[in-house]
């Protein structure tokens, strides 16, 4: 059974290249808006089936870089850490043996006087506290696992 086309059409992301969205054509299929004039898109004659869940799905899959995914992956001065948003934090305790602790945490910005602090797993840190030197972004959550029906 195929989706009716409107609902297809809110499902497909726009181009990955040049930003356009599709537009459903005649024969059935999404296309590029036609360019008359200026540089062609790489996927210009890329084709997608009104109604098709799986060629939806291709074209909406978005491939990240191995650069991207290497910035994600590693360990960031602290400084550069987004404020009000939960990341993973490193902090070392020894320099002589290379303890190291790692924890959620976010920056949480102070009112008065107070500059503010890291939260460290729910607690805030005061200034005599080891501090977090890094960060990093969390992992993506791992992806819905359907529970099998009960007998």
């Amino acid at each position: 059974m195929t989706r009716p086309m409107s609902e297809e059409r809110e499902k497909l992301e726009p181009c990955p290249f040049c930003d356009r969205q599709m537009t459903l054509r005649p024969d059935g299929y999404y296309r590029h808006a036609f360019q008359r004039r200026g540089p062609l898109c790489v996927a210009e004659f890329v084709a997608v089936l009104a109604g098709d869940p799986v060629s939806a799905e291709k074209w909406n899959r978005r491939s990240t870089s191995s650069a991207e995914r290497e910035m994600r992956e590693a360990w960031q001065p602290i400084e550069t850490a987004p404020k009000q948003k939960v990341v993973l934090l490193w902090a070392l305790t020894d320099t002589e043996t290379g303890n190291w602790l790692m924890a959620t945490g976010y920056w949480m910005p102070g009112y008065g006087d107070d500059p503010g602090a890291w939260t460290w797993d729910g607690r805030r840190l005061k200034a005599y506290d080891t501090q977090p030197t890094h960060w990093q972004p969390l992992p993506e959550p791992p992806a819905a696992i359907e529970k099998a029906p009960k007998p």
